[in-house]
């Protein structure tokens, strides 16, 4: 059929997966249960009744914001101009009415809704019914086409006179073409691999280096045992920290969605759907926990309170102003008391101390970066967090204060009786001091002129001249054994 003949035929136009990436009822299952995890409970009863039953009690308490969800960009400007050709679109979906009409106010290009009530869950045989019956009911004739993506759409494609597939996965994409030769295809790019590691963020993997600080300063990390240790102790650690952060992302979803940067993220693009994260967490969650419990059983104890505390900040602590930081600092000081766990090394009071105070900076400066983005777009507060900017100078203060604290802890600790203990040449170790000061104190310029990652931590280990002071440091200490 060609384009201008396709005109007078109606496109019936699936939402989720189709018109956006996800699936918006698991979307609005994490709303609602993050709102009150009491919907845990009523979850299960609500599906009893049926599916479009859930659908109607979910979608009746909480609605995705229509206005920033992952609408698949190369369709939408598809529909945008098949609206202007005035060829009649209409939104079918298998979504609860009540969303389906919000995301077809906000789009303006749909001249009518078939979606699932409390009634009956329109999908698939269902959706097929429906899509006839309206046809029939406005006296146009049976001829409509149809854009979809998934199996339960085949029966409507059977029906429909012109088909239209979105986004479908490799071996669905290789089926539909055989199956129906004349179809339509709009597909993204994707990098399965790619988008995995960025959802995990392995990158973040850095932080957990800090589990060999204790064995390190104790100059017991060349100890083929420790290493051993150690090395499970990490994987261990970044296994749990990746189940987090996937139930970060999807507790952000919405607050990610508004951030300059932070729309891109997997689950917040839909790049990886609900389900996908869910399981995948659950599994990485599993390796962690029985990574863990070969190092030690202190260690997985250890691991677990990483795991309340981290649950802890992403559901409620995250969005209190300063006890969002301090945890943050808590967080980063529990791998080095983890660390001296894996290989039952004890960690100076000293170091327990120095590290309290400079993640406390890096912390403070993540949130400074935060808001220094936001006078970039001309915003006044955090979404999802409790600052403003108008919080900048007192950020910008704490932060340098406890950054320089870290470097008094650090100076009095070289003049402690353990540096005399484990270093013959302990004057060498003050070196340290003022080589700290200067990254402190670049941090705060890169930051104040809003060239700071959001991430100090990520952007430390990007910057070259973090890693020319980390060999500085390093050779101090050498020559000080």
């Amino acid at each position: 059929m060609s384009k201008d003949a396709n005109k007078d035929v109606p496109l019936y136009v699936d939402l989720d997966g189709t018109l956006i990436a996800g699936d918006l009822l698991f979307e609005a299952i994490v709303l609602l249960c993050r709102s009150n995890l009491f919907y845990l409970l009523l979850i299960p009863l609500w599906l009893l009744r049926g599916k479009s039953h859930l659908k109607q009690e979910v979608f009746s308490r909480v609605t995705p914001d229509v206005e920033i969800l992952p609408y698949n960009s190369d369709f939408v400007s598809f529909l945008k101009a098949e609206h202007e050709r005035k060829r009649t679109l209409v939104l079918a979906t298998a979504s609860n009415e009540i969303i389906g009409q919000k995301v077809s106010d906000h789009l303006g290009i749909f001249s009518d809704v078939i979606a699932s009530n409390r009634e009956q869950n329109l999908k698939g045989d269902a959706k097929a019914k429906a899509i006839v019956q309206h046809r029939k009911s406005l006296d146009q004739g049976e001829a409509f086409s149809y854009a979809g993506n998934e199996s339960a759409d085949i029966p409507i494609w059977q029906e429909a006179t012109e088909r239209i597939a979105v986004n479908c996965s490799a071996g669905f994409r290789k089926s539909l073409a055989s199956r129906f030769p004349e179809i339509r295809l709009f597909d993204e790019k994707k990098d399965g691999i790619k988008t995995l590691i960025k959802a995990i963020r392995v990158h973040q993997y850095a932080k957990n280096l800090l589990l060999f600080l204790p064995a390190l300063m104790a100059h017991q990390v060349l100890n083929p045992d420790h290493i051993q240790q150690l090395c499970m102790a990490f994987f261990g650690f970044s296994f749990i920290a990746s189940s987090v952060y996937l139930l970060n992302d999807l507790c952000d979803i919405e607050n990610d969605r508004n951030h300059k940067s932070k729309y891109k993220r997997p689950i917040a693009s839909g790049a990886i759907s609900i389900p996908q994260a869910i399981i995948l967490g659950m599994l990485l969650f599993c390796a962690g926990i029985s990574i863990s419990s070969l190092v030690s059983t202190d260690f997985l104890a250890m691991v677990l309170l990483y795991l309340f505390l981290t649950t802890s900040y992403s559901l409620y602590a995250k969005r209190i102003v300063i006890a969002d930081s301090i945890f943050l600092a808590c967080l980063y000081t529990l791998r080095v008391l983890a660390g001296g766990v894996a290989v039952m090394v004890d960690v100076s009071e000293w170091l327990i101390a120095f590290s309290m105070f400079f993640f406390l900076s890096l912390a403070f400066a993540k949130r400074f970066a935060e808001l220094q983005g936001l006078l970039a777009v001309e915003a006044s507060e955090t979404k999802g967090r409790g600052y403003i900017v108008q919080d900048l100078g007192l950020l910008s203060s704490c932060g340098v204060a406890s950054g320089y604290l870290s470097v008094l802890v650090l100076a009095l600790y070289v003049n402690s009786d353990q540096v005399r203990s484990l270093y013959t040449h302990p004057e060498g170790v003050w070196l340290i001091c003022p080589v700290m000061l200067y990254w402190i104190t670049r941090v705060w310029f890169i930051a104040h002129r809003g060239q700071l990652d959001e991430d100090p931590v990520v952007f430390a280990t990007t910057d070259a001249v973090s890693y020319a002071i980390v060999v500085v440091i390093s050779t101090f200490l050498i020559i000080s054994i």
